[in-house]
Order: C-alpha cells, then structure tokens, then sequence
C-alpha cells in the first residue's frame, strides 16, 4: 500500500474518524478538510480499515485526538464527547459509521461479499466473548466483520501468511498447542520501556504478570485471544466454516476458564503477552479492556468468564 489514499494518509484519515464521531463534525466538514470527494473518502476508509489494526497506536493517537493532525487542529480545545460506557461508546459509534460508509459497496464484487457468514446460533454468542479485544472494530455479538473480504484476506496474508484452509488451520494448531506462551521473552531496553507504558495505561484497575525480577509469569491469554480472532478472521474470509469456527472458541473459552477466574486475569494477561511478544502501543486495547470491563452492555459482562 502506498503512504496515502487520494493524498490521505493513515494519520489523517485516523483524525477524522475522530473528528466525525468524537467532535460531531459533519461529512462535508471532513472532507472538505482532507479535499476529497465522498467516493474518494468510501476508498479511503475501504483501504485503511484493515491497514488501521497493523498500526493502532498511531491510529489511536490520532483518532483520540484529531487536533494532533494539522489538517484538524482548527478542533485544538474542543472537548470531546464524553462516551456512554452503557449505550454509545465511542468504537461502537466508530462502527456505525463504518456500517454506513461500507453499505455501498459493489455487491457484484464476490470476493469482497461476505455471504458465506451465517448467523451465530444463540447458545454459541457466549463464545464470541474469545478474541473481543482484537476484534472490538467489528461487531462482537455477530461474526460480521467490517470492510471488503479482498481486504481481509490482504490483512491474514501479511500478518499470518494465511491464504488458504490450510493454512488457517496450521496457525489456528499452533496458537492452540504452542503460540508464544512456550517462548523465552526477550526482555531488552525497549521492551522495559514498553512494560513501563503497558503498566500506566492499565493503571490502577489491572497490573501485568511479572515477577520480582521483571519477567512475565503468565502470557497464555495472548495466544488464547488470538485464536478467537483469527478464528472468526478465517471463518469470515471463507478459510474455515462455520462448524470450525466454533470449535476452536469453544477450545478458546475452555482454556481461558480453565486459567483465569474473570475477565480481569485474562485481560492482565493478555497485556502481559503483547507487551512482551509484541510491544506496540498499548493505549488501544488498554482504552477497549477497560471499557469493555466497565460497561454493563459489554459482551465481557453479558457472558462472565464463570
């Protein structure tokens, strides 16, 4: 992918999302801002939706804060719009208006359908629970998945070199029975640094599993989030069915409750393994788990972990 979208890039595009659901600032002020027209502003959210999840600390920063972009920082001291954690957070109306920039598109385009997701049989919803943080762009009580299936695929191909059924379930085996809860962590200056920032955007509701001389004492729920998410990635991109689906959130939620007692546990530990397996930024998933934990409506606290 190119730096820019119609000469937008994935910072300014991050900011006005922002600007359109935290600030109310309309479309046309939007794109009047960025200099595009409404169907160059449908390609750009088409191409960076997915781009957005490879890259969201940068993301976030901007999308928290549109201001930071020179394109929006007419926005400097306006406040936010203070998110209901019960009824509108600000992803859920993130979501909404992706729904509404995406329900035009060519219905002609079979690998960008995707026909192949069929509704969540009510006693399997609990199990959508698996993989919620990874997936909090996308709708959690349903397997829909937001974007284009060309997209979707582009993003399992780069980030896990999945590109066929095979493959899904070769990755799916590995996060199941091995993933990086068996590895050493490498634990460097810059890793230190991002524990120290993990810590203090958790802070005080949640602390990382590490132990007295700074190394992680319980990483799994890493591997276990990411078997839900790419699970419903896969099902979602037409890898794996519906049936293999389920049954690896099934084996997902059962090795979550065999480990952590609430949802809490497995969010510390979750943290505690992309700190030090990933690092990145961790306002992101910081910001979701603790909404997610907060909010009554949260499929967290609709399906409790036991």
């Amino acid at each position: 992918m190119s730096n820019t979208v119609h000469g937008v890039s994935l910072p300014e595009y991050a900011a006005a999302i922002g600007a359109l659901t935290t600030q109310s600032i309309d479309t046309d002020a939007v794109l009047k801002a960025l200099n595009i027209t409404s169907e160059q502003w449908t390609e750009v959210c088409t191409k960076y939706q997915f781009a957005a999840l490879q890259d969201m600390g940068t993301y976030m920063q901007y999308y928290s804060n549109p201001a930071l972009c020179p394109k929006f920082n007419y926005l400097a001291g306006n406040e936010q719009i203070n998110s209901n954690a019960e009824a509108n957070s600000s992803f859920t109306q993130l979501m909404n208006n992706f729904s509404g920039l995406f329900g035009g598109g060519d219905d002609d385009d079979d690998d960008d359908d995707f026909e192949n997701i069929e509704p969540v049989p009510d006693d399997k919803k609990e199990l959508l629970s698996i993989g919620s943080i990874i997936l909090h762009q996308h709708p959690t009580a349903t397997f829909e998945i937001n974007g284009y299936k060309s997209d979707l695929k582009e993003m399992l191909e780069n980030a896990w070199n999945i590109t066929d059924h095979e493959d899904a379930v070769e990755i799916l085996e590995w996060l199941k029975d091995e993933g990086h809860r068996g590895e050493d962590a490498e634990i460097d200056e810059d890793t230190e640094d991002d524990i120290k920032e993990y810590e203090q955007a958790l802070a005080p509701a949640l602390k990382l599993n590490i132990d007295e001389d700074g190394n992680p004492t319980d990483i799994d729920s890493w591997d276990i989030e990411r078997i839900g998410s790419v699970a419903r990635y896969c099902y979602a991109a037409g890898y794996i069915d519906q049936q293999t689906c389920l049954q690896y959130l099934e084996t997902a939620r059962k090795m979550a409750k065999e480990r952590y007692n609430n949802w809490s546990e497995y969010a510390a530990s979750f943290m505690t393994g992309r700190a030090f397996m990933y690092g990145g930024s961790p306002i992101d998933f910081a910001t979701v788990i603790l909404e997610m934990l907060s909010s009554k409506k949260s499929i967290w606290n609709t399906y409790p972990l036991k």
